[in-house]
């Protein structure tokens, strides 16, 4: 046996990957190529290529599992063409010994030469059940038939399915190998431009690092004045901030996206560039490409904390979850304010529209406050998986 997924898993696994490559088809298509833009459809690109591999090796499960059931079916068939055989042959002997014997009269003269009344009885009952015999077998030959020619309709039906899912294979084998084409093009052409993307990103650095000193300067104020309202001086939550915060734990991995759609280009914690040698990235959550001023929802029930505007950077919503809060920048609108309470999937404004093209980049980080001090934590371990 390939996998132990079912013919169900597979297809649903598909769909999904197929659904993911589309939607990374549609924001490459809605990149600009300015340096930075570039930057950003590599991201998508890799992206693509992953889920593209990830596609053509689900279609190799495919394939094999239904070879492994046309071999099924074909020793099925084989079966049932033996059993055929065999019935014919016993019916072929049943033909003849009836032959032989159909006279009526020699059929009379055999129960009438019976030496007594039960003989008699029970040569009849002989002749009877021949009888039935002999049509139960022509039955049995004619249900054996029926079988084989719906066991090759079923075999020519997963031929059919073989035959799409190889060509849909080929399809995306070929690709595949465009996308990596693509993918080789940027990164030679971002490597020639190596000062200016140095550049670039010193900038996004800049700005990020900003934004990074705010909220956890709003994050440690938050963590003070709960200490100072504290009767023992130390981190503590009320009752219901106690209940919400465990509420908000226990949903770990269960949390919606904080857009209705999109693809992560960018993972929590620190990575090397893809192009640019020696250049680390430092995310503090997770980059989401999306549709052009997609909304962006709040994770989960919670109150909004603080609103950041940062010059140039959009706006940042906090949402306290009692010991955790949940900070959404690169916001161009806010549809909340602070103090307010939010439920899950609320609306809390739009994502600004990004620099390269017809589409955006929500942000999203999740923060936990402990007596100890504050930790991030990676976001792709808190929602749902797609």
């Amino acid at each position: 046996m390939v996998s132990g997924q079912s013919k169900r898993d597979l297809e649903n696994k598909r769909d999904k990957l197929s659904k993911k490559i589309k939607l990374t088809t549609t924001l490459i298509s809605k990149t600009e190529k300015s340096l930075k833009a570039k930057q950003s459809e590599l991201f998508l690109i890799d992206k693509q290529i992953s889920f593209r591999e990830e596609l053509i090796q689900t279609l190799q499960q495919e394939i094999a599992q239904i070879n492994e059931q046309m071999v099924l079916k074909q020793t099925e068939i084989e079966t049932l063409e033996a059993e055929v055989k065999k019935l014919k042959e016993e019916y072929a002997q049943i033909l003849r010994h009836t032959y032989k014997t159909r006279n009526v009269y020699s059929k009379l003269m055999f129960v009438f030469a019976s030496a007594d009344f039960n003989q008699a009885l029970s040569r009849l009952n002989y002749l009877n059940q021949y009888s039935n015999y002999r049509k139960e077998q022509a039955s049995k030959i004619n249900e054996a038939k029926a079988k084989i020619n719906v066991e090759l309709a079923l075999l020519k039906q997963k031929k059919d399915e073989k035959e799409v899912l190889y060509s849909t294979q080929k399809q995306e084998k070929s690709n595949l190998s465009q996308d990596k084409s693509k993918q080789v093009s940027y990164v030679n052409e971002l490597k020639s431009e190596g000062k200016k993307l140095k550049s670039e990103l010193k900038k996004q650095e800049r700005e990020q690092a900003k934004i990074n000193r705010q909220i956890e300067r709003i994050i440690t104020e938050e963590l003070s004045k709960n200490r100072t309202k504290s009767t023992s001086g130390k981190f503590s939550l009320t009752p219901e901030a106690k209940e919400l915060s465990n509420n908000f734990s226990n949903n770990k991995g269960k949390l919606p996206w904080p857009v209705e759609r999109g693809i992560v280009t960018s993972n929590f914690g620190k990575q090397a560039h893809p192009t640019v040698r020696g250049v680390m990235i430092d995310n503090n959550g997770i980059t989401i490409s999306t549709d052009k001023e997609a909304d962006v929802r709040a994770v989960f029930r919670g109150e909004v904390s603080n609103i950041l505007v940062i010059p140039g950077a959009g706006k940042v919503v906090v949402i306290n979850h009692g010991a955790y809060r949940s900070v959404y920048t690169n916001l161009k609108d806010v549809s909340v304010s602070k103090g307010q309470t939010v439920v899950t999937k609320q609306s809390i404004g739009k994502c600004l529209k990004a620099d390269s093209g017809e589409k955006s980049e929500a942000h999203l980080e999740i923060w936990q406050i402990k007596e100890s001090g504050i930790e991030k934590l990676n976001p792709k371990y808190w929602l749902l998986p797609r």
